[in-house]
């Protein structure tokens, strides 16, 4: 919407910081099981950021955030398939959809957050506060406080704990897969992450056992590790088996508080234990800018020539200072692969 509004970088700033207010504030610390929440809250903020760059009333927006909430919705049953990511893609055209359709003056609740028969009660349920969730819009903004979180590892978040404790004590204790007898990892409940046997790339990504055994044969977590060939490596399966959950009343089951120590027992009978509880790339421990320059390369290298990835690099730091996003905007439409 930025390129075909033709707008300078600052208003595309604008707009991405205001719809993650929304999208945070709105449903910060809140489960919306058994929906998958960024298909829910991610709608508001698309809506929140498409209402700002076409300048909407604030009458215009009421609206576009009603047209929004009765657009919102993702299973989490989908989790582990290639529907999962398709909700986010789904949340930003339903946000986009929405204001356009405001702008021409389709009509909504103008209270789709607090109305009983609304988006609060529907996806979250009566223990939710829409003043207390609210109260603190722009003060600061979620951008700066908590922050943003960017995922070390390209997995499910959940897996991120245990596996910083994992890399940590194979590396304290110059540890390899040889002398490791097992790996037990504290868990909330039975179904958390567990799934012993992962058939796709897709599904391996929210078994905590495959995460696991993966780190202790490869040494490192990337994009690579969850292609189909690596799945059903034979080697993968033999560590898998190494890997148990176990259930502990200790961990809480809601998934910003919970933490999962990882104890690596070896087959001389040694044992070592950690817990982490912000991971890196938590907005507690965030990655360092070198870090997060290098994970962008990664992925960036993937569907981009390297000068290309060099040259999006160089917009996007000074994207508050461009004059127009065309530039920036088709190096991501590139074709050349």
């Amino acid at each position: 919407m930025g390129e075909k509004l033709k707008l300078v970088g600052k208003a595309l700033l604008e707009a991405f910081i205001l719809g993650m207010e929304v999208h945070g504030k709105v449903g910060f610390g809140y489960s919306t099981q058994p929906f998958h929440s960024t298909s829910i809250y991610g709608s508001l903020g698309a809506a929140a950021s498409a209402s700002k760059m076409l300048g909407l009333t604030v009458e215009q927006t009421r609206m576009a955030l009603g047209i929004a909430g009765s657009g919102a919705g993702g299973l989490g049953c989908n989790v582990g398939t290639m529907t999962k990511p398709l909700h986010a893609g789904n949340t930003a055209r339903n946000g986009l959809v929405a204001a356009l359709l405001a702008r021409e003056g389709f009509t909504a609740s103008s209270n789709v957050i607090e109305d009983r028969r609304g988006f609060s009660d529907a996806f979250i349920g009566e223990k939710y506060g829409a003043e207390e969730a609210t109260s603190n819009l722009g003060k600061p903004f979620h951008i700066l406080s908590p922050g943003v979180g960017v995922k070390t590892y390209p997995c499910c978040y959940l897996n991120h704990r245990p596996l910083d404790a994992l890399f940590q004590i194979v590396m304290q204790h110059n540890i390899c897969y040889e002398k490791v007898e097992s790996v037990e990892v504290w868990v909330p409940h039975e179904h958390f992450l567990n799934n012993p046997s992962p058939q796709t790339g897709l599904e391996a990504k929210f078994s905590l056992q495959y995460n696991l055994a993966a780190a202790l044969l490869d040494g490192k977590i990337t994009i690579d590790t969850f292609h189909e060939e690596k799945i059903p490596r034979p080697k993968v399966k033999e560590a898998m088996k190494k890997i148990k959950l176990e259930i502990h009343p200790e961990v809480p089951a809601d998934y910003t508080q919970c933490f999962h120590p990882v104890t690596v027992k070896l087959k001389n009978g040694r044992t070592f234990t950690r817990r982490i509880d912000a991971p890196k790339g938590h907005w507690e421990n965030p990655l360092t800018y070198e870090e997060l320059l290098a994970k962008y390369r990664n992925n960036a290298h993937l569907v981009l020539p390297p000068d290309l990835t060099e040259r999006s690099i160089g917009l996007m730091q000074k994207l508050e200072e461009l004059e127009g996003i065309e530039e920036l905007a088709a190096i991501y439409v590139y074709k050349g692969f």
